[in-house]
């Protein structure tokens, strides 16, 4: 609606250089909440034009899962492979077998491995017919899907794990590097994002304009620290920094026990002129303790239900 097409490519989003996909994520994530965001993007013959998107149609739980599809971005990762398939599973009784690629379901071209869950997903317990590409010959092939339930809904699910042709990912890989000075001013400049976006987050929470799911705990922590392992070395030392610089801004928020509380206590003893009572340092402590307590509480609570 916003008049961006196929082929275009986006070069500014809020104002700032776009220079990759996660780049593009991540302004259009922190622009959540406001109601559109100005996107710049490059014709394949040159010329460059802004184009306004609307962000007013996602609500809460769009921004927690994956809002690029519902927001209309979508990138071409061509026809997605088969890595593996589950065994007594629905694609393993229907013959699917790894090395497969696939072309097509129900008739519809398949550019990327999310379109094969979201399609799927959609249709539990229904007949599903997978278009492939087997040694360089098409064939169709009819999967029922096994039925499942996820955050309260059924989904349809067929037992096979994607991956994209790395001839096709090499073709679409853009490899960004800084000099030593520019690295350290990327870095500040990202490490106060990311620092400002938790601050607007937890905010958001408060007020009731963001889902408590959005808060995890070490269980959480310990998965996405597994997944991010195996995407590679830079991919892990990027999730260090990002659990790094929460933890800082938590420990920074004014709540007693924390390293915030206590300069919230010196903030006060400059006001007054003298150190708070015992008093009220015990009474702050225990405040501080009950709400580190629910803390904790929720974020383990929000793992154990995605967990089962």
């Amino acid at each position: 609606m916003a008049g961006i097409r196929d082929g275009d490519l986006v070069v500014a989003a809020d104002g700032a250089a776009v220079r990759s996909w996660q780049d593009l994520r991540w302004r259009l994530l922190r622009a959540s909440g406001a109601a559109d965001i100005a996107v710049d993007v490059e014709r394949p013959d040159g010329v460059r034009l802004r184009r306004t998107v609307s962000l007013a149609s996602l609500t809460g739980a769009d921004w927690e899962g994956n809002f690029m599809p519902a927001l209309g971005f979508r990138t071409d990762l061509g026809a997605p492979l088969i890595d593996e398939v589950l065994p007594d599973k629905p694609a393993a009784r229907a013959g699917l077998r790894a090395g497969d690629r696939i072309l097509a379901i129900d008739g519809d071209a398949i550019r990327s491995p999310a379109e094969v869950a979201a399609r799927t997903n959609a249709r539990p317990g229904a007949a599903v017919t997978f278009r492939i590409d087997r040694d360089g010959s098409a064939q169709n092939v009819t999967v029922t899907t096994d039925v499942t339930e996820q955050a309260g809904r059924k989904v349809g699910i067929v037992g096979i794990r994607l991956k994209v042709d790395p001839a096709f990912a090499d073709r679409l890989a853009v490899t960004v590097r800084y000099g030593a000075v520019d690295a350290l001013v990327q870095g500040t400049r990202k490490t106060w994002e990311l620092a400002t976006f938790t601050v607007r987050m937890l905010g958001r929470i408060l007020i009731g304009e963001a889902s408590l799911k959005n808060i995890s705990g070490p269980i959480t922590m310990a998965d996405f620290a597994g997944q991010s392992a195996q995407a590679g070395t830079l991919v892990f030392v990027g999730y260090l920094a990002l659990i790094s610089i929460s933890l800082g801004v938590l420990n920074l928020l004014p709540v007693p026990l924390l390293d915030g509380g206590h300069l919230l206590y010196y903030f006060a003893e400059i006001i007054k002129g003298s150190p708070v009572s015992d008093r009220a340092f015990e009474v702050g402590q225990r405040i501080g303790m009950a709400m580190l307590a629910v803390l904790m509480a929720l974020a383990l609570f929000n793992d154990l239900s995605r967990l089962f």
